[in-house]
C-alpha cells in the first residue's frame, strides 16, 4: 500500500496547498545527487527517487486513472 503522500512527494500537505513544496524538492534533488556521488554503493547503480513535482495530484488513486475535476458545490 501506498502511503498517502507519496503522490506529493513526502512533503506536508500544506507545504504542497501553498506551493513552499517546490523548494523542499529542489533541496531534495541536491542531497541525492551529492549523497550518491559521496556513496555510490548505497545505489548499486540504480536512479536516486524522483523528486519532479507532479503538478497534478489526486486523493484517490482511482481518479487517477479517469482525471476527473473534483468541484465542491456552493
Amino acid at each position: 500500500m501506498k502511503s498517502i503522500f507519496s503522490g506529493i512527494k513526502f512533503v506536508t500537505p500544506s507545504s504542497r496547498h501553498v506551493g513552499d513544496d517546490r523548494k523542499v524538492l529542489e533541496k531534495r534533488k541536491l542531497v541525492y545527487k551529492f549523497a550518491k556521488q559521496k556513496f555510490p554503493e548505497r545505489w548499486n547503480n540504480r536512479k536516486t527517487r524522483n523528486w519532479d513535482r507532479d503538478e497534478k495530484v489526486y486523493l484517490n488513486y482511482l481518479q487517477k486513472n479517469k482525471d476527473v475535476d473534483i468541484r465542491i458545490a456552493s
